[in-house]
């Protein structure tokens, strides 16, 4: 997880200059306790889990794996995994516009769930923080996912 490291006087500043004590960097919109850093609003967590099974889900809807959705869009397969586990620290603009083009979901609806925009939009963040609560996997293991998971952990547990 990346930690991120602020100059004293610099977040004293920022304290000082108002906005209720929140700052915006990366998409992350964050509020300053005294010289410490406090989680992200409990609705970015839903956003982002939300764009992370979005991406996920329409890409399996496609029918297409990771690496061909990292072809097809012009992106490294590093970052489709990083966006469909959550942990990403921010999405490249580029990569929502062209998930957007992708799945057919105006560009900035779609930044709007990664949590890239500074609009407040309670009906996207609603609809988000509903999806996310719904949007864990309790169906069995298809056979080829089954597969891959035994081969993972036959390899992990050979590395001992």
């Amino acid at each position: 997880m990346f930690t991120p490291t602020y100059d004293q006087k610099w977040l004293q500043q920022k304290i000082a200059e108002g906005d209720d004590g929140f700052i915006n960097a990366g998409g992350i919109r964050t509020e300053l306790s005294g010289n410490q850093m406090t989680e992200p609003l409990t609705s970015l967590h839903a956003q982002r889990k939300a764009f992370a099974k979005f991406v996920e889900w329409k890409r399996r809807k496609k029918q297409m794996s990771q690496p061909e959705l990292a072809e097809k869009i012009h992106v490294e397969v590093d970052e489709i995994i990083e966006i469909e586990d959550e942990s990403f620290v921010s999405v490249e603009p580029s990569t929502i516009y062209a998930l957007a083009q992708e799945f057919e979901i105006p560009a900035k609806t779609l930044m709007a769930v990664a949590g890239l925009t500074q609009q407040d939009n309670k009906k996207i963040r609603e609809a988000s923080i509903r999806f996310a609560a719904n949007s864990g996997n309790t169906t069995p293991l298809q056979p080829e996912e089954d597969d891959l998971l035994e081969t993972f952990v036959n390899t992990l547990i050979s590395m001992r």
